[in-house]
């Protein structure tokens, strides 16, 4: 009789080894299709055995260079990490509007809030802002500020990280040295903040309402 924890140190090394799989699926996959132009590129320039290969392998090697690549992409769907931060948009508490500067420039603001949820075991800290909707040039911002509540106070501040397990809310404002968008008529924006590790979030923000100067 198998010894219990012999068996389960193979059950657990054969799921370690599933749950990291995506990358030889793929590898197997470009083997998969490499093998599959060798044999019919040697049929095309009539390489010797080239036929019988193509006629025996032909077609078990061309299911697989369809299935293969399918079953890899699904495994690299399933091994995605888990977010660690969630942030919905509040686009009632948000808005976009243009104003004109005493030396007749006009400039766009916009003032987007959200929800963030850290739902991670270590605080997470966004320092950085960046529009990719509508486009701006990175030259073109005058100013941007990336703020979040106090996790007892009613303060905001850019300091603030978002607590492991939390709930809070944050507030970035953009100010682009140039008129954007059409008075009247609401916005669809996209931002990317990035947190303290260098990794970048996208958020997206459906329906931006435009308010007076």
């Amino acid at each position: 009789m198998a010894d219990p924890i012999s068996l389960k140190a193979i059950t657990d090394a054969i799921s370690s080894f599933w749950g990291r799989s995506a990358l030889l699926l793929w590898c197997l996959s470009a083997c998969a299709w490499a093998s599959w132009g060798v044999i019919f590129a040697g049929k095309h320039f009539q390489f010797d055995r080239a036929s019988e290969a193509v006629a025996n392998y032909g077609l078990a090697l061309s299911l697989v260079c369809v299935v293969l690549p399918i079953i890899a992409a699904f495994k690299t769907y399933g091994e995605r990490p888990k977010p660690s931060l969630l942030m919905v948009p509040v686009d009632g508490q948000s808005f976009w509007a243009q104003s004109t500067q005493s030396d007749g420039r006009v400039t766009t603001q916009f003032a987007l809030n959200f929800q963030a949820t850290n739902v991670s075991d270590h605080p997470i800290k966004l320092s950085d802002v960046k529009i990719r909707r509508p486009w701006v040039r990175r030259r073109s911002i005058i100013s941007k500020l990336l703020t979040f509540q106090h996790p007892k106070e009613n303060v905001h501040s850019s300091q603030y990280p978002v607590l492991a397990h939390s709930l809070t809310y944050g507030s970035a404002t953009v100010i682009v040295d140039r008129a954007i968008g059409t008075k009247g008529k609401p916005m669809r924006v996209v931002v990317r903040l990035q947190d303290h590790t260098g990794r970048w979030r996208r958020l997206v923000f459906p329906y931006v309402t435009n308010v007076g100067a």
